[in-house]
């Protein structure tokens, strides 16, 4: 994570320098918009992921399946 931070300081760094002067309206705005960008997904990664927290009740084993269908064990042992 510091490896990407670090490279887009460096991609930015010139960008800031050149428009360092004076902030235009387009400045502003592309600065809000790029910070609400940030904002959204620092919230979205703290998120707890939907497959970690909820469990669907709609899965069943096979042994569940087999017993529900009256399915019996047809394997045969080997009688030497």
């Amino acid at each position: 994570m510091i490896k990407v931070v670090n490279l887009v300081s460096v991609i930015i760094a010139p960008i800031v320098v050149q428009y360092s002067g004076g902030a235009s309206l387009g400045v502003w705005a592309v600065a809000l918009v790029l910070l609400g960008i940030l904002t959204w997904a620092v919230i979205r990664s703290k998120a707890p992921a939907p497959s970690m927290t909820t469990v669907p009740q709609t899965v069943a084993s096979p042994v569940s399946i087999a017993a529900s269908t009256g399915v019996k064990n047809t394997k045969r042992k080997n009688k030497k």
